[in-house]
């Protein structure tokens, strides 16, 4: 038992997976076993920040999710699956907005959460989450459909552009 509780547990983090700074998460094997488990594939938020995550108790202990990427990866295959097996495209003006208008959504929230005007809440990381799947699944679907589709790149151009005007301005105000 005294052996038990010098073995050591470190996980290094690759500096891309969190958006946090060469974070090292240190456990002694008794507390990982006891409290909680964390790991970057599924919660890539650091601790100072898990109030924005989903946590599901399995067998006493806690288990963090990322709320926004748990209700993407909760509706983005079935969506896609719907629309693959349906064969059949939304009407162009919808198509459009969820294109377009759908992930502003997720774009606005995290942006003022990275810019530290606004602590995002979970309802509205939900809602990111699920329109960001039903944007991604529809965008596959017209890219497996039509890839010769012009709104498909054009939209990717944008979250491109947006994503880095964001994650650049985030390291200039900090």
């Amino acid at each position: 038992s005294k052996i038990k509780r010098k073995l050591w547990l470190a996980l290094f983090l690759d500096n891309n997976l969190l958006p946090s700074s060469n974070m090292v998460l240190v456990y002694s094997q008794m507390e990982l076993m006891n409290k909680e488990i964390i790991h970057p594939l599924l919660c890539h938020q650091p601790k100072e920040e898990y109030y924005k995550c989903v946590i599901i108790k399995l067998l006493d202990k806690n288990i963090y999710f990322c709320s926004r990427c748990f209700l993407y990866f909760l509706f983005f295959l079935p969506l896609l699956a719907i629309q693959i097996l349906a064969k059949q495209n939304f009407p162009e003006p919808l198509s459009l907005t969820i294109i377009y208008f759908f992930p502003l959504i997720m774009f606005v929230d995290w942006a003022l959460t990275k810019l530290k005007l606004t602590k995002s809440s979970n309802l509205l990381r939900f809602i990111g989450g699920m329109s960001l799947a039903v944007t991604t699944s529809h965008l596959i679907f017209l890219f497996l459909t039509n890839h010769f589709n012009l709104h498909i790149y054009f939209a990717m151009a944008i979250y491109l552009v947006l994503t880095i005007s964001i994650k650049i301005t985030s390291k200039t105000s900090t």
